[in-house]
Order: C-alpha cells, then structure tokens, then sequence
C-alpha cells in the first residue's frame, strides 16, 4: 500500500509540472564564429493535455534546406510513454510519412513518399521515450522527477533507438534574445556515439519551466516566444 501511495504521487507530480496548454517558438541558429551567428530555422512545439494523454505537436522549418515538418506525438500523462507518432516532412524533391505505433515489445513505423512504401521496427527495452518528447521530458529529469538518467530515445524519423545519458548541471544563467534566464542546466551525452559532442539544455528555473535555450554542437535553439496556458501570451 505505502509503495502504491508513492506511486501516485509520483505520477501527480509528474502531471503538474505540465501546464494544460503550452506554446512556445524557437529559433534555430547556427554559430559561424564569434562574430557571426546565422537565424537557419524556427521551431515551434505545443503541449496539451487531452483526457488521459498528452498531446505534442512540433513544427520545425530549416531555410536553408527548404525542409519543413509537422509532428504530433501521443504520451502517457502519467510517465511520459509514448503510444503514437506521426510526421509529415517536405522537402524540395519529396514529401515524406512517418506513423509509428509503439506495442509492449516494439514500434512499427510506415514510411510513405512519392517515391515507395517502407515499413520498420524497433525493439523495445526498459526505460524508453520518444524522441520528439525530448525538450518536455528534460524538464522533469531538469526538476529530479525522471526515475533514471540513462534510457533509449526512439527517433523514427532516423528509424533508431539512441543510448543517452543525462546528468544536472545544476544553476546557471544564460541569455537568449537579449532576455537573461536563471536556469536549471541538463548536459546529454549519447552513451553509443563518444564522438558525438554532448547537448546543453536549460530549463527556466521559476515556474512555467520551458526550455529556453538547446546548445548541440554548432546548433543553438532558443527561446523566441512563449505562451501560457490555453495559449494566451
């Protein structure tokens, strides 16, 4: 009985750290040196909270690649696991599909263009989420409510399960659109790929705790915009 109790608390404050509706847009950035630092795209994710799910919804455009993509994932309230995942991604040449269906053991994902019809799966371990849940996730391991730092994230659009491992980087500041941001700081590291240069993530410390600002490699995505509950701004 006590175990179960610890449970669902758990499980509720799991769900609360979560507004009933969040919008916010990001920029893409790509740093050339110290004097340059080029605007290469924009992203925008919405979570809602629909019944017993959570619904995300990401919106990324590259100019420079003339890639757009729309995504909607379906998670558990409760502890973020994901059931369904569709995206539809256009580019200059082609248009692509994706839809993911994630049973107890594996997805099965579809991919359709213009071009054929191709079908995969991916086996499914303990302690596994979505990659496209990323930014949402990190908040609760960013807040010490995610029960492990190392898990798989499933990234269907590359069509594979990725080893990471996360690790607080505890208070830090840090400046996105000329606004400065008391953060609480997440570094990534992909367990599988050493070679691979570790992510930054921070997390605004007050409540809403968004994301503000994603630093992997050259790339930097960071706050433009955002909005509150039932997405008013």
């Amino acid at each position: 009985m006590q175990q179960f109790c610890q449970n669902n608390e758990m499980k509720t404050a799991f769900e609360e750290i979560f507004l009933d509706n969040e919008i916010y847009t990001y920029q893409i950035k790509l740093f050339k040196d110290v004097n340059r630092i080029d605007v290469i795209g924009r992203l925008t994710t919405n979570l809602k909270k629909i019944e017993d799910e959570i619904v995300i919804f990401n919106e990324m455009e590259i100019y420079t690649k003339g890639l757009k993509e729309r995504a909607i994932l379906r998670v558990s309230r409760n502890n973020f696991l994901p059931s369904v995942y569709e995206s539809n991604i256009e580019t200059p040449s082609k248009r692509i599909k994706i839809i993911g269906k994630y049973q107890k053991s594996k997805v099965v994902a579809r991919v359709i263009s213009s071009q054929d019809e191709t079908s995969f799966k991916i086996d499914l371990t303990d302690n596994y989420y979505d990659n496209a849940s990323a930014f949402f996730l990190f908040r609760a391991f960013a807040l010490g409510l995610l029960g492990h730092k190392q898990f798989y994230l499933i990234n269907l659009n590359l069509g594979q399960k990725i080893l990471v491992e996360l690790k607080l980087t505890g208070e830090e500041i840090t400046i996105s659109d000329m606004v400065e941001f008391n953060c609480l700081g997440v570094k990534m590291n992909f367990r599988d790929y050493p070679q691979v240069p570790f992510q930054k993530f921070f997390y605004k410390k007050d409540k809403p705790n968004y994301l503000v600002k994603n630093i992997a490699g050259s790339q930097i995505i960071e706050i433009k915009k955002n909005g509150g509950i039932d997405g008013s701004f």
